[in-house]
This record gives structure tokens, sequence and C-alpha cells, in this order.
């Protein structure tokens, strides 16, 4: 077994590895593809990126209402609510728009599969990239909300930036399997938007974790977004290292190995087929 674990982290690095060195030969294309599938979105649009940080604005005033209002939902120790709830929403949409759209990349670029020689293993990260962008738009209005209530920057706002990466490389492993596997199964988005809204509702995002029994809180933390969204939470509101639960992370790190070596595994075999099929 222990082989085995350290096969699977051996393949995961080299991957990874290899998976940089090809972006980095391809920074220009990647950088291209980003801007132009942004435009995409947002064609036609006087006020482009805004809309996106309006969208974001309005999620949190509504959740907040409802939230704090209607069902009275308390956070956990002394935060305001509003402050306590942005940024375990900022990293909750990064994943789930994320997710949501690289797992259509390989089909919305179908005209890159089927002529054009390309490294197709990158598609899935264009999406990414632009869900990448939206979320720091989103950590502006963080950034505002938690200035408004009179909490200020401090060093463990720039830990976030690590739960940042785990979230890249957690949906880049989804990413590239459901992204192959949806090539032959277009039923499986909509697998997708169910699981996303069913992790929506069992991850602490607008609830307080200490609401579960201590007995079934293991089943948060075995949820790998878990580990995200309460990162955020330890980084912008509690100033809490992200080393100082250092079995949650091995855990979230297992997880996320395990996805991108199954993610580079089937997207390898499936690969030669995708031309024929798109």
């Amino acid at each position: 077994m222990f082989n085995g674990v350290l096969r699977l982290i051996s393949v995961s690095v080299q991957g990874a590895i290899s998976f940089l060195s090809e972006i980095w030969g391809k920074k220009y294309a990647v950088y291209q593809l980003v801007k132009r599938d942004l435009k995409e979105r947002y064609i036609g649009s006087y006020f482009g990126l805004a809309w996106a940080l309006l969208q974001q604005t309005l999620l949190v005033a509504v959740m907040w209402f409802v939230l704090q209002f209607g069902l009275r939902v308390r956070p956990e120790g002394n935060v305001p609510f509003l402050a306590w709830i942005v940024p375990a929403m900022a990293v909750w949409v990064l994943f789930s728009e994320a997710l949501n759209t690289a797992a259509n990349s390989l089909i919305s670029y179908s005209y890159i599969v089927k002529k054009i020689h390309f490294k197709l293993s990158i598609l899935p990260l264009i999406k990414v990239l632009s869900a990448a962008v939206i979320h720091f738009i989103f950590l502006f209005l963080v950034v505002l909300v938690l200035l408004i209530f009179g909490i200020y920057p401090s060093l463990f706002w720039l830990q976030s930036a690590y739960y940042f990466f785990a979230c890249i490389c957690l949906v880049l492993g989804m990413s590239w399997l459901a992204s192959a596997v949806m090539v032959f199964f277009r039923d499986l988005a909509a697998g997708i938007v169910i699981l996303l809204n069913l992790l929506m509702w069992i991850t602490p995002i607008y609830w307080n974790m200490e609401m579960i029994p201590p007995r079934f809180r293991i089943l948060c933390y075995l949820n790998p977004v878990c580990y995200l969204t309460e990162g955020y939470r330890r980084s912008f509101l509690y100033n809490i290292p992200f080393w100082e639960d250092a079995l949650w992370g091995f855990y979230f790190w297992g997880v996320t190995f395990c996805f991108m070596a199954a993610g580079i595994f089937v997207f390898r075999k499936l690969k030669p087929h995708f031309a024929d099929i798109l």
C-alpha cells in the first residue's frame, strides 16, 4: 500500500512538472485564450468585468439577508456575519465556477481539438484561469467588507494564496477527469451541476461547522472543499496558520493528488479519441 501511495505521488508530481513546463512554453497562447474567454463571456456588455463584481455583490447581499435575518445563522467567534460569510463564498465561487466551466472545456474548444495541434490538457486550465480572474475581483469585495467592519490586513491574509493554489490544484485534477469523460458522456454536465448544488449546502459556507454534533463533524473534514472555505476564514478572520491542522492538510493533498493522478491517466487514455467524437 505504501508503495502504491508513493507511485501515486510520483505520477502526480511528474505530471505537474511536465504540465507546468508546457504551460510556460505556451504562456502567450494561454494568455490569449484566457483573454478571449473573458471577452466572449461579457461580449456586448458596456461594463465588462464590472458585471462580475455586481453579480457577486448581489449574491452576497441576498445570502447575508436570508441567512442572518431569516434563518438567523450565527458565525463562529465574535465576527460580523457579513465579514464571516464573504471569504468562504469567494473560494467557493472560484471552485464551482472553475469546475463547471472547465469540465466543458474540450467541447467549448472543439475547433482547437479537431483542427490545431495543441496541448489539449491546457484547455481546462483556460477556464480555471478565467474563473481565477473573477475570483480576484471577488477578493476586492472581500477586502472592502472586512475593512468596513474594522478587520484590517495582517500577514495571515497572505496565507490565502496557499489556499488559492490548493483550490486550483484540486479543481484542475477534477477538470481533467471530468472534461475527458464529458466528451463521451455529455450527461455528466447535469451530474456536475447536481454535485455542486449538493456541495454548496453540505460545505460550511453559509452555516457554522460548530452547529454539527461532534460525532458527525468528521463528515465535514472529509469534504475537501471544506478545507478551502475554512482556510480562507482562518486566513482573513482568525489568524490561524495552515500548519496548525497538519493532518487535515495531508488528507486534502492526498485527495488532490488522487484526482490529479486519475485526471492525468484518464485524459491521456481518452485523448486519441477526442477529435473523432467531437
